[in-house]
């Protein structure tokens, strides 16, 4: 069996809390940790415009249903590719509440996808899937 390559991604996912405004909003960070430069597909993960990349599970485990707005993507574009330097990182802020209508005074765990499209040369124009290691946000 052939030796899996390690994936030049890592992510992190942060609380950022608004408690007036009962919203909740969560940074994700997706680090380039290779020497080499990398693309990540936009669309289809939490570095697009809107919120439901991420999986939210209350505090029985259960998955809270993503009932925020769905958007039909155009075909896919050179445009839709984010470069990441050696080193270096992206990072989006959502706000999810709304899109999963989460409850005060409950405890959610907030987790973002295991996986991204990753392009490691512009010869390769519909990149590889690529595993990203990333903590839950609980």
């Amino acid at each position: 069996m052939a030796e899996e390559e390690e994936s030049p991604l890592r992510a992190t996912i942060e609380l950022c809390e608004e408690p007036t405004m009962h919203k909740v909003h969560v940074t994700y960070t997706l680090y380039n940790t290779s020497d080499k430069p990398v693309s990540v597909l936009r669309r289809g993960g939490p570095l697009r415009p809107i919120a439901n990349a991420f999986a939210v599970l209350d505090a029985a485990g259960e998955e809270v249903p993503y009932n925020g707005k769905v958007r039909r993507l155009p075909p896919q574009s050179d445009d839709d590719w984010l470069d990441i330097a050696p080193g270096g990182h992206l990072a989006s802020t959502r706000e999810i509440s709304q899109g999963y209508k989460l409850q005060p005074c409950c405890s959610y765990t907030v987790r973002p996808p295991n996986s991204h499209r990753v392009r490691e040369s512009s010869s390769d124009p519909e990149g590889t899937w690529r595993a990203v290691a990333c903590d839950p946000l609980v």
